[in-house]
């Protein structure tokens, strides 16, 4: 296995955090703001300052994506 993004490292080390730009990551799919606060809070994981940053100023998406079901699945 290759591991192109350092997410073994990020396992290792209990962080949460998006593959490239996360800014482009929660434009691309706003249920992903979601997911990163969900897999840290029910992992006991830190999310990384810039995806930290990016979910703070990317919040206000969320609405727009309440009918799409993906919250529901967990």
């Amino acid at each position: 296995m290759i591991d192109y993004h350092g997410g073994l490292e990020d396992l290792r080390q209990r962080v949460v955090r998006a593959v490239g730009s996360p800014e482009e990551r929660f434009a691309e799919d706003p249920v992903r703001l979601l997911r990163a606060v969900r897999f840290a809070a029910s992992l006991g994981f830190e999310i990384a300052d810039e995806t930290a940053a990016a979910i703070a100023s990317d919040a206000g998406r969320l609405p727009g994506v309440a009918g799409s079901g993906s919250a529901r699945r967990s």
